[in-house]
């Protein structure tokens, strides 16, 4: 995957846990894709369990969320979000195929050329993380339309500044463990202007804007190719 180059003219389909993980995840890449790209997003939980569930209450808190989710995805160039609504948090062996299935509609409706999700640990170890990349991958393996399937990580760099998390975290990646790094200075903004819109995760913006100021300005994936 070396020569891998960003592509024109796709269709792709990112694929996450919860209404922000496309602001905290690869918004740059995915801001700087949509100029040339058509760009969909599923979102699988409906977020009711994050921060601000004590001062808004679940309900609210996953209107509010799913709201906040839409804007950053117009700023991002996203063409349409779709929201799955599994519960925050409760993702599980019982529930995987099912969230494979309702993945594998969106894939079948869309036929993606390319599938983004997080890396099979889950970026930071967050369970929901985990079974929604095994989930998506579950679908790139099966269905005929995706040929690339990119796994969001991170740089060791970056795991060792964000250090204590609620569930253990796994270790980021070294540069000779990716396939490619998407430099995003020119949609940096952006990421920052989508991540701003997730007003309710206020907090968890900020800590994430303390720790990016300290790295370059690069997205890290690795990918897997169908033969």
């Amino acid at each position: 995957m070396e020569n891998f180059l960003p592509p024109k003219n796709k269709t792709i389909l990112a694929v996450f846990a919860h209404p922000d993980d496309e602001s905290f995840g690869p918004a740059g890449t995915i801001a700087k894709w949509s100029k040339d790209n058509d760009i969909y997003l599923v979102v699988v939980t409906d977020g009711r369990h994050g921060l601000g569930k004590e001062k808004f209450g679940p309900e609210k808190l996953k209107e509010l969320r799913k709201k906040e989710t839409l804007e950053a995805a117009k700023i991002l160039g996203i063409k349409k979000v779709h929201f799955l609504d599994f519960e925050d948090g409760a993702l599980s062996n019982n529930l995987y195929h099912n969230v494979a299935k309702k993945i594998d509609k969106f894939v079948k409706n869309y036929k993606p050329d390319i599938l983004i999700t997080f890396d099979p640990n889950g970026l930071t170890g967050h369970i929901d993380h985990i079974v929604v990349s095994l989930a998506t991958s579950y679908v790139f393996e099966k269905s005929p339309f995706p040929r690339l399937i990119l796994y969001y990580c991170l740089s060791k760099q970056t795991t060792d500044l964000i250090g204590d998390y609620f569930v253990f975290h796994p270790p980021g990646y070294c540069e000779e463990e990716v396939s490619y790094k998407e430099n995003i200075t020119d949609t940096w903004d952006k990421k920052v202007k989508a991540l701003n819109c997730h007003l309710s995760q206020t907090k968890d913006v900020e800590n994430y804007l303390k720790i990016a100021g300290l790295l370059s300005k690069e997205e890290w994936f690795r990918l897997l190719e169908k033969a």
